[in-house]
């Protein structure tokens, strides 16, 4: 009994510490969003601009939507927040 109670105890261990693992190098990558809207190699007022102009606006899948910068189907405020944190910044 006490063996295979080790056995299962030694599975569960192994199967968290894949688990933990796998899902750490799948949220450890760096979301890279893209917020400079106009390509003009830096996220500035003109890039807000465009983005405050298509506030609201709902995109399909098949529809490219450039200010639908977390791609969640809507240009919003958390679209806006994106873009907010990379302001002035150059894009690569």
């Amino acid at each position: 009994m006490k063996t295979k109670t080790r056995i299962i105890i030694l599975a569960i261990i192994l199967i968290m510490a894949v688990l933990f693992f796998a899902t750490k190098s799948i949220f450890s990558k760096s979301n890279t969003y893209i917020t400079d809207i106009n390509n003009d190699g830096i996220t500035d007022t003109i890039d807000v601009n465009i983005l405050k102009l298509h506030f609201n606006e709902k995109c399909s899948f098949w529809q490219s939507c450039p200010t639908d910068i977390n791609h969640d189907g809507v240009t919003d405020i958390n679209d806006f927040n994106i873009l907010i944190g990379q302001y002035g910044k150059k894009s690569k």
